[in-house]
């Protein structure tokens, strides 16, 4: 007998208000969540609130399971509901839209997924999606569940189209788009919402998407995952962050396309510099993205010997540094044109991007020729609206300066060149870190702290200001 849609649409929907009114009633106030996103919560509606909420208020609130309980009926409705409506039977795996075991270890080294069937099968559909989606800012929280996009999801599913070529097309497109938004003049407060919500979208799609376009969004997935995930990171919000990477990882093994893991694992070596990740780490992504790429020169590659170059000058390997950016310039020179020209998306790799990792390296080593060269001959490629490179490049100055002897200069250098960048903008992580290695250089501790201090308050101004 099949099951009434509507019928199960409503089941759901008061499992749901149940759940909604439970939680108001109880008034929650000792969870370690913000009250907007907790209010999300007490909202019934076609979204329930993540496990980890929920779990976190049945505890705070002594509720014994009475939430997860209702929580995990309400998700079981509302998976019931989905696949009436959809005429598909429930979902069978937690990551079934990845399906990641078409990337095995002959494939890719270091692809990962284990499902232990310790969770029912609506409660591992309800965690995947909401684990993917989960962020604690109530401001983000609030675009993915506005009313407007749920109106334009339900009359697109309704709609009933296939997947095409042409919308495969068009999701390449606005994956290529955000290529271009992440990491330019654009705050990540108003690109990381759309992200999200373009995300949960996809995934949709790809649960449903016809097998011979499957790659192709999975490739989307990947991609914009790791948009996700640098976002987050300019956000410093590292432990999010590094779930998004994870995320663009298995997406990409599951392809098959080594290129494409390799890309995304030397892209996140790079900005593991940033978050202060281990060397061992980033060296390990940089050597699993390197032995992906084999032979071939390729962006992956290229960002790989990038990440190597840049950490082991860090920590003052000055000779394996040079090697590795020796290496870098040679793989430079037979890198594809279509790689080398696509400077606006971060997925290229540039002349500027080998100038600025030959400035971080000299600057580091104290080779001042050489760095002055190479941060001048990376200011003339950037275009005039870019702020993070340029920025970075000044303070690739200083630490040249300090590594010289010139530690005040240095320090003074570092203050003045982060006073120059809007205000809304200096607590970007992709700023106020590189400020913070170049004072870590100089070794005055007088200096340096109130260098930092004052470093400290402009960043600090930011946040009154905007």
């Amino acid at each position: 007998m099949t099951e009434n849609p509507r019928a199960t649409s409503d089941n759901a929907s008061s499992a749901a208000t149940r759940l909604a009114e439970e939680i108001k009633r109880r008034q929650p106030q000792a969870v370690s969540y913000s009250r907007q996103y907790v209010s999300l919560a007490e909202r019934p509606g076609a979204n329930l609130p993540s496990q980890a909420l929920v779990r976190a208020l049945d505890a705070a609130l002594n509720a014994e399971g009475a939430l997860l309980a209702l929580h995990a009926q309400a998700g079981a409705e509302q998976q019931a509901r989905r696949s009436a409506l959809r005429n598909l039977p429930p979902h069978a795996g937690v990551d079934i839209a990845l399906r990641p075991e078409v990337a095995n270890e002959s494939t890719v080294r270091g692809s990962s997924h284990v499902t232990d069937g310790s969770h029912t099968e609506p409660e591992q559909e309800n965690m995947r999606r909401r684990d993917m989606l989960s962020l604690t800012g109530g401001a983000i929280a609030g675009t993915l569940l506005s009313p407007m996009e749920h109106t334009r999801r339900f009359v697109d599913s309704a709609l009933k189209m296939p997947t095409s070529e042409l919308d495969a097309d068009e999701w390449e497109n606005v994956a290529d788009e955000y290529s271009r938004l992440v990491g330019r003049n654009v705050p990540i407060s108003s690109v990381l919402p759309q992200l999200l919500a373009d995300f949960d979208e996809i995934l949709a799609r790809i649960e449903m998407v016809p097998e011979a376009l499957r790659g192709r969004l999975v490739r989307v997935a990947a991609f914009l995952s790791a948009l996700i995930a640098i976002s987050l990171l300019c956000a410093n919000r590292r432990l999010e962050s590094n779930r998004y990477w994870r995320t663009a990882q298995r997406a990409a093994d599951s392809t098959g396309d080594r290129q494409l893991s390799s890309l995304i694992r030397g892209r996140r070596a790079v900005y593991e510099l940033y978050q202060e990740a281990g060397s061992r780490a980033i060296l390990n992504l940089a050597d699993t993205a390197l032995e992906l790429a084999g032979d071939r020169a390729s962006a992956g590659n290229a960002s790989a010997r990038a990440a190597r170059a840049q950490v082991l000058a860090k920590n003052g390997a000055g000779g394996a540094a040079r090697e590795a950016l020796q290496e870098l310039e040679r793989d430079f020179d037979q890198l594809p044109e279509s790689v080398l020209t696509n400077d606006p998306s971060l997925w290229g790799w540039s002349e500027q991007r080998l100038r600025f990792v030959q400035s971080f390296v000299h600057s580091y080593a104290g080779n001042t020729a050489e760095a002055t060269a190479a941060q001048d001959a990376a200011l003339a490629l950037y275009p005039r609206t870019a702020y993070r490179g340029p920025t970075q490049i000044q303070f690739h100055r200083a630490i040249a300066m300090a590594v010289d002897g010139d530690q005040l200069g240095g320090a003074q250098y570092v203050l003045t060149a982060l006073e120059a960048v809007p205000a809304n903008l200096r607590s970007d992580q992709m700023i106020y870190q590189p400020a913070s290695f170049a004072l870590d250089t100089v070794s005055d501790p007088r200096v340096r702290v109130s260098a930092m201090t004052n470093a400290q308050e402009l960043a600090a101004f930011r946040m009154e200001v905007s």
